[in-house]
């Protein structure tokens, strides 16, 4: 209720420009969601190198004229520092190892540079409101590219892509091809945490079972099943046993209807033919056993720390970069890429990015039990799972769409940790979670 009102008040952040240029670096790390042909020209032009350039830039000036730059000595940031002095001595490899020019490699590690976003994220988003406010545009993106997703999926052809009129069949069906699936799985993960941690909303219910039905017609068995285990573990964590009967009610549901008018049933087949093809090395699994055995082969040569290949132009055209395409691969298999192109240290990395931050939110959620700042800790630990859990299958790490949900994780871990450290005095009102 507004008892007063004050002229000279600043804008909700959700409204703000801060927010909504941080909101536009998440759209162009998506290709701007494949919509038309000129996103991308191969050799020539890629909208996601836009927003490189507008991290650099923006950051630039806003480390320069910013009040409080304390905020970015912290754990993290020389975690970053040292992971983006690694790609830097990959591309020193690449020059007079493998004898690739300057440019191939500038264009071979160029997005890596989007991990660059967690400083201007901790220098925008200098206050919950502000963070709150872009997670929920996240989700109202997220959205619309979902909606848009289904009407060139009746086709209506929307999206300049090879997969655009489907992507294959799987349970029977088309897989419908919806861009943007990091985006939407931060997204079914932060409503989900505000739907676990209200009281009674339909709304935020709604949303995310919409969300969480999303994953099951897209069919990327890994991003559902990392879904589904978060959400699940999250569930029983905080005992949420009405919210886990509804789930299951749904599912029973949506699992006998879609028998009736499917050949195959969408919801269970993931589960079976996802075991079939794991236990028997079929699909998908048969492609990726090689690619894991290419990866040992590649480690066993250089252990500690890889040989440059990371920075090899993977889709260049000398005879040198096609004669290592199969050891430059870089789509699916995570942690076995991690181990091939960065070794002992690579893996070793991995975990201290991700163990710094499961310290920062635990101690957020052990000395802020009663507080708003849990819910937001509890999704930041969420994603932390979800992403080393679906890291087995998918490279978080090889894409600005990927990367850049790395690093605003991280920097949401940052900030909680810091204001609870007592290094800021912002205070959070709940009103900012009634979105």
């Amino acid at each position: 209720m507004i008892d007063s009102v004050n002229i000279n008040k600043k804008p909700h952040p959700f409204f703000s420009f801060d927010t909504f240029f941080l909101l536009l670096l998440f759209i162009l790390s998506n290709k701007i969601f494949y919509i038309g042909p000129w996103w991308s020209q191969s050799g020539k032009f890629n909208i996601a190198d836009v927003g490189n350039f507008l991290i650099i830039i923006v950051l630039f000036f806003r480390f320069f004229f910013s009040k409080d730059r304390k905020i970015l000595i912290n754990p993290i940031s020389l975690v970053i520092v040292f992971y983006l002095s690694l790609v830097f001595i990959h591309s020193l490899f690449a020059l007079f190892h493998f004898q690739q020019s300057f440019f191939d490699t500038l264009v071979a590690v160029r997005h890596q540079l989007y991990f660059l976003s967690f400083f201007l994220f901790l220098l925008i988003l200098d206050n919950m409101k502000k963070i709150v406010a872009l997670l929920d545009l996240i989700e109202i993106i997220s959205i619309g590219v979902i909606i848009l997703s289904f009407i060139n999926y009746s086709g209506i052809t929307i999206f300049s892509h090879k997969w655009a009129e489907g992507h294959g069949v799987r349970s029977g069906i088309t897989r419908a091809f919806i861009p943007a699936m990091g985006l939407i799985s931060f997204a079914t993960l932060w409503s989900f945490s505000k739907w676990i941690h209200s009281s009674s909303r339909k709304v935020l219910a709604g949303k995310s079972l919409f969300f969480i039905a999303v994953h099951f017609i897209r069919q990327t068995r890994m991003r559902l099943f990392g879904v589904l285990f978060i959400i699940g573990a999250t569930i029983i964590l905080k005992r949420k046993w009405k919210i886990l009967f509804i789930i299951i009610i749904l599912s029973l549901i949506s699992t006998i209807s879609l028998s009736l008018f499917l050949p195959e049933n969408i919801v269970t087949s993931q589960f079976k033919k996802g075991y079939e093809n794991f236990t028997d090395k079929s699909g998908t699994w048969a492609f990726r056993k090689k690619q894991i055995q290419i990866d040992l082969k590649e480690f066993y040569k250089h252990p500690w720390i890889g040989d440059g290949k990371s920075a090899i132009r993977e889709h260049g055209g000398s005879w040198k970069q096609r004669k290592l395409r199969t050891k430059t691969y870089r789509s699916d298999l995570g942690f076995a890429h991690m181990l091939k192109f960065y070794g002992i240290v690579g893996i070793g990395w991995l975990f201290i990015f991700f163990g710094i931050q499961i310290f920062m939110v635990l101690k957020v959620l052990i000395l802020k039990s009663k507080s708003k700042e849990k819910m937001l800790a509890m999704f930041c630990l969420a994603n932390i799972g979800f992403h080393v859990f679906t890291f087995l299958t998918l490279n978080h790490f090889k894409d600005p769409n990927g990367i850049i949900l790395l690093s605003f994780n991280a920097a949401i871990a940052c900030f909680l940790y810091t204001n609870i450290s007592g290094k800021t005095t912002v205070e959070l009102k709940p009103e900012a979670f009634n979105s």
